[in-house]
């Protein structure tokens, strides 16, 4: 098997673009590595409450553990 190595651009619809010609009912094997340096970086959104909510709301107790005991709890009733 021979190796070939093709940097390739995709185009704005996301399609490659520079893809060699194939000889017919030929087999090729296509790994794809993504460059992750090119990848443009999605912003991350600080979401917020809203304001209506704010300083209205008490944590009374533990917001992390079950109320009830889990052999307590009958999922067919």
């Amino acid at each position: 098997m021979q190796a070939q190595k093709l940097l390739l651009k995709t185009n704005s619809e996301g399609k490659l673009e520079g893809l060699p010609a194939f000889m017919p009912n030929q087999t090729v094997e296509l790994i794809l590595l993504f460059n992750e340096e090119n990848t443009p970086v999605t912003k991350r959104v600080h979401r917020k409450p809203p304001a209506e909510l704010a300083g209205k709301i008490k944590i009374l107790g533990d917001i992390i553990s079950p109320v009830i005991d889990e052999n307590d709890w009958d999922p067919f009733n």
